[in-house]
């Protein structure tokens, strides 16, 4: 169109091809912009899908509130964690998974959470089972209300019964293996003070045989020696945590 001359008789034949030009122009720009949407869907869908998958089989627990604390979602491990049906607790208050005892730090930990400042609070709370037991759980709060997609309160509890019993265990652990270094130590400084008493007192019954005197009360006293000897054992076992064995030794070796 550009080289040729303009000619009447060919004007609507250009014409037609630039409109038809325009036309798939057009065309393949909707296409395009429609393929971009599906993609996006799609992407957004499957990533949906993942986090759903995810949420199902996670041990800890997600619950998704209205903005007055409602549950709105609850994940199936809410039935594993604390024998509920998640979707009998839809629309309870979130406080009926609390214990009673905890739920005054549920709400302070939901007004720090709605904070502007904040907007996430984490706190250590004992959910309650239906049997009665209660779980000690770690619990984050995270306002999520100006997120389009969930436009509310995320809860998410994690179970730290059993660590707080093996951390428990630990410890007493530890206090005993303390208990039985000092029980150590004294049971040494106390059987070295036997061992006096009883040199003397076996030097004495030898003396008082010689001499045919009376001797009952060193016997007393050899016999609680002892018997405090045989404590000092125990307490030395204890302190090495062996059973202790007694064999002949030859001194002169």
């Amino acid at each position: 169109a550009a080289v040729l001359p303009w000619r009447p008789d060919t004007s609507p034949l250009i014409l037609g091809l630039v409109a038809l030009t325009i036309a798939l122009v057009v065309r393949l720009g909707f296409a395009a912009r429609q393929n971009t949407h599906l993609l996006r869907q799609q992407a957004r869908q499957q990533g949906d899908e993942r986090v759903a998958a995810l949420v199902r089989h996670a041990s800890d627990l997600f619950v998704v509130t209205e903005p007055d604390a409602r549950i709105r979602f609850a994940s199936p491990s809410l039935q594993a964690m604390l024998g509920r049906n998640p979707e009998r607790a839809i629309g309870s208050w979130l406080g009926v998974l609390v214990h009673p005892d905890d739920r005054l730090v549920l709400a302070g930990a939901i007004d720090e959470a709605t904070d502007a400042n904040q907007l996430r609070a984490t706190v250590t709370l004992r959910l309650e089972h239906l049997d009665g037991s209660t779980r000690e759980c770690e619990v984050v709060l995270t306002d999520l209300t100006h997120e389009p997609a969930v436009q509310g309160l995320v809860f998410v509890a994690r179970d730290q019964t059993e660590r707080r019993a093996l951390e428990s265990r630990l410890h007493q652990a530890q206090k005993m293996e303390a208990v039985g270094r000092l029980a150590g130590g004294i049971a040494h400084d106390f059987n070295n003070v036997l061992t006096t008493i009883l040199a003397e007192t076996d030097l004495l019954l030898d003396a008082s045989e010689r001499t045919g005197e009376s001797a009952e009360e060193l016997h007393t006293i050899r016999q609680a020696a002892q018997q405090a000897a045989a404590l000092t054992r125990q307490l030395l076992a204890f302190a090495r945590q062996q059973v202790p064995s007694s064999r002949t030794v030859d001194l002169e070796e």
